[in-house]
């Protein structure tokens, strides 16, 4: 069995398991393999164990990436819904004097 190098932004399946994942980032110092599975989980292997899995390169999956939007179609990131109910006044009543770092003395 040939071992796959690992490459970023590339799709692998795993015979052994039918994971999908995509390989995320590398890290040389730590012989460490991030990747994220089409469901959107994250992990990591380290060397030993990514040369002892049955690889083979293949496609991003159709609509992996409908699990990473789930965050934004909540409504999480939705500004319409901030309510500022808890100042007690409005911004005009405060102070907006603003300091002088006598800025002007380098502008000649």
């Amino acid at each position: 069995m040939k071992t796959l190098k690992p490459k970023i932004s590339t799709w692998y399946s795993d015979s052994a398991t039918g994971d999908v994942f995509e390989v995320i980032a590398i890290d040389p110092d730590s012989d460490t393999i991030e990747y994220q599975l089409s469901d959107g989980e994250l992990g990591e292997f380290d060397q030993a164990t990514w040369d002892s899995l049955n690889l083979t390169r293949t496609e991003a999956p159709d609509h992996w990436s409908d699990n990473l939007e789930d965050a934004v179609d909540d409504g999480f990131f939705d500004d319409a819904e901030i309510e500022f109910e808890h100042y007690s006044a409005a911004m005009t009543e405060y102070d907006r004097d603003i300091p002088d770092f006598d800025d002007d003395a380098y502008m000649s």
